[in-house]
């Protein structure tokens, strides 16, 4: 079996090296959002400005006794932090199939964002097709012209504005803005 890791790592294409991104491992009592535990056989996609993973086998003998994760987690590239989960869909949010935790499985990403995930080991072989719709608070669909700051304008609370890294809250008129266009607003 593989060694279970919770590093990051970046290939550059054009020059042809890995390196390793160092990010915040934040937990429930921090300021940053918890980073998934350690796993090996999970899936990992670029989806606008995030990486995506999904499952995985995550077993660790008296620590963590759950086999195969069943969550998505996002990866924002820019500033190298964990999304908070409440901003991500769940399979409790969607209808029919409850799937169980995964790895060895297939994902891809279509229409720029629904994440399509495909056969995998839980136990048994499985054949089961999973897609999760990405929120437009965070991804647009392919085609659509809808901007960062009609992404943000989609928050209506000022806690789900802040957990997107890419707003921010304008106190003056209680609006979720793109975080640039926040900063030259309160000007």
């Amino acid at each position: 079996f593989s060694k279970l890791s919770d590093e990051l790592l970046l290939f550059n294409v054009d020059k042809q090296y890995w390196s390793e991104i160092h990010y915040p491992k934040g937990s429930d009592n921090s300021q940053y959002f918890p980073s998934p535990l350690e796993r090996a056989f999970h899936s990992a996609l670029i989806a606008g400005n995030y990486m995506v993973i999904y499952g995985g086998y995550m077993h660790k003998h008296k620590e963590e006794e759950a086999c195969y994760d069943h969550k998505l987690y996002l990866f924002h590239l820019g500033c190298h932090v964990w999304l908070s989960p409440e901003l991500i869909p769940s399979q409790e949010q969607g209808k029919g199939l409850r799937a169980q935790g995964v790895y060895g499985h297939s994902a891809f990403l279509r229409h720029g964002n629904t994440i399509v995930i495909t056969g995998g080991f839980h136990g048994t072989v499985s054949n089961h097709i999973l897609a999760y719709v990405l929120p437009s608070t965070l991804i647009a669909a392919q085609g659509n012209n809808f901007s960062r700051d009609d992404a943000c304008f989609s928050h209506e609370a000022q806690s789900s504005c802040v957990s997107n890294l890419e707003c921010g809250w304008c106190p003056t008129d209680n609006i979720c803005y793109d975080r640039i266009l926040c900063n030259t607003r309160d000007q």
